[in-house]
């Protein structure tokens, strides 16, 4: 039997998306597909890791998924999904591991670091696109997420 996906949300709300990337190019490709996509997710950038675990820490509402980039100036990827994972607060939060590479070592190190998905960086806007759809259509209509902290 075919499954349908639905068209909005059970509560309407959108999701929240902390995405870490220090190339400003590649932030605003994402940014444009999502909004091309009119995907149902509000997207909030920083630069590096340490700008995730300062967000993470003083925001009153935690994102709903986290976008790291492995390679970033400074704290990288992989270190700073350790210490998400190290925190209580933060650690049910899903983390994928964005990158342009396909290299077995750093697939290897984010999955034993608990990442949720390592995804290649698409490339071309049409793949940008189809990956965007795939987050919205398995992380907003599929998977049950944890309700973000209003602290």
């Amino acid at each position: 039997m075919p499954m349908t996906v639905p068209q909005t949300l059970p509560n309407d709300e959108p999701i929240h998306v902390l995405y870490a990337e220090d190339q400003e190019a590649d932030a605003l490709f994402m940014e444009q597909a999502f909004l091309t996509a009119r995907a149902k997710i509000v997207l909030h950038f920083v630069r590096d890791g340490q700008g995730v675990i300062d967000y993470l820490s003083n925001e009153l509402r935690q994102p709903d998924l986290i976008f790291l980039d492995i390679n970033m100036l400074g704290k990288g990827g992989p270190q700073t999904l350790e210490e998400i994972r190290a925190e209580p607060a933060f650690a049910h939060i899903p983390v994928i591991m964005l990158s342009g590479s396909a290299l077995d070592r750093d697939i290897e190190s984010c999955y034993l670091r608990h990442a949720n998905a390592y995804v290649q960086k698409p490339l071309t806007f049409p793949e940008m696109l189809a990956f965007v759809q795939a987050i919205e259509n398995f992380w907003i209509f599929q998977a049950v997420l944890p309700q973000g902290d209003a602290r």
